[in-house]
């Protein structure tokens, strides 16, 4: 089952999940993640899953980016909601919607 836009999938333990929501997370070595998530859907077993355009950057330089899935718990335990202004700490934000 595909969510609409508007829905979000709501976690208990972890928060919330939206269409359109900005998540990140950094490794070591400036290396950031920036996921955008494009889509919300259960999986045969009725498990909520994330659907969400992954950018990877060093810095200002895009290393990889692609469409990727996983449950929201391990959506949720892996990247955490950019701030107020859109960006997770040290990501690159700009890079997402220009790259993909």
């Amino acid at each position: 089952m595909m969510y609409e836009k508007a829905e979000v999938i709501r976690n208990s333990a972890k928060g919330l999940v939206e269409v359109g929501g900005l998540y990140g997370r950094m490794h070591e070595m400036n290396i950031s993640e920036t996921a955008e998530v494009i889509a919300l859907c259960d999986d045969y077993a009725g498990v909520p899953h994330v659907r969400f355009s992954l950018v990877s950057s060093i810095g200002p330089r895009v290393m990889d980016c692609g469409v990727k899935t996983l449950g929201i718990t391990a959506f949720l335990e892996t990247y955490k909601p950019c701030s107020d202004k859109g960006v997770a700490t040290g990501s690159n934000v700009t890079h997402l919607k220009s790259h993909i």
